[in-house]
């Protein structure tokens, strides 16, 4: 017989997965009515690695809407950046008060400058805008919905939150925070994700290369991975390499 022809040398034998996104209809269609409404915040939220930040970007690439630079809460990033994303958005499209009142000498008080900050993301002229913000964990009590803090930011915050914003503003989060008006909790619109259903994960195998994998093997891996696709990703990634995923299905831990 002839012999098998060599590889090339920089040829290699494992295949990148495939970046493809699946399942999520209903989060999908749902996410898509809410930006082309006016209305409270959206919060995206599920456990972490869930997908949240991938179901946002998948419905952004398919929307006409301008978008924002993304920001994102963390060490070094509070209330002076937020005022000044917004006050250069708003000043773009006409509306300079926010962008004034940061350069007056008088400048104005904490509770007044949150006031001017929800009033000029409620401008006509943001209406098909969309603003992602990450990291509101980060200012979040870890037992519990509210701020940890009660400074400029977390109060400028409340008042974004508390508004009817015509920019769409989304919010990935771990849990939707809790804000309260006049005694009543702030409802959010909310989007809430889950683990992926069984019979969507044979598109997550295909797309990791697993060879002829058998269908009636993702009903147990949704049930033991609770659908979550970091863990998904595992089990293809070791069906892959290990021509199987018996072992670990059949541990009970």
């Amino acid at each position: 017989p002839a012999p098998a022809p060599k590889k090339k040398k920089n040829e290699l034998s494992f295949k990148a997965p495939r970046a493809q996104f699946v399942g999520r209809e209903s989060e999908i269609e749902a996410l898509k009515q809410m930006l082309v409404e006016n209305g409270s915040p959206i919060a995206v939220t599920g456990p972490a690695g869930i997908g949240k930040r991938w179901l946002i970007e998948h419905v952004l690439a398919e929307s006409e809407s301008k978008r924002w630079m993304d920001l994102t809460f963390g060490p070094g990033v509070g209330v002076d950046t937020l005022f000044a994303r917004i006050a250069s958005q708003t000043k773009a499209v006409g509306d300079d008060r926010l962008h004034k009142a940061l350069l007056s000498k008088d400048p104005l008080g904490p509770a007044e400058m949150a006031k001017l900050a929800a009033e000029v993301l409620s401008g006509e002229s943001l209406g098909d805008a969309v603003w992602v913000i990450h990291g509101l964990d980060f200012l979040l009590d870890r037992r519990r919905g509210h701020f940890r803090g009660a400074g400029r930011l977390e109060m400028a915050l409340k008042a974004i939150l508390q508004s009817e914003t015509s920019l769409n503003i989304i919010l990935p989060t771990t849990r939707v925070p809790d804000v309260y008006k006049e005694g009543t909790i702030v409802q959010l619109r909310t989007v809430a994700l889950g683990g992926l259903q069984g019979n969507v994960l044979h598109e997550l195998f295909e797309a990791h290369h697993v060879p002829e994998f058998p269908r009636d093997r993702f009903g147990p891996i949704s049930e033991r991975t609770l659908g979550h696709p970091m863990a998904a990703r595992f089990l293809a990634l070791t069906a892959t390499e290990d021509g199987g995923i018996e072992e670990l299905l059949n541990q009970k831990r």
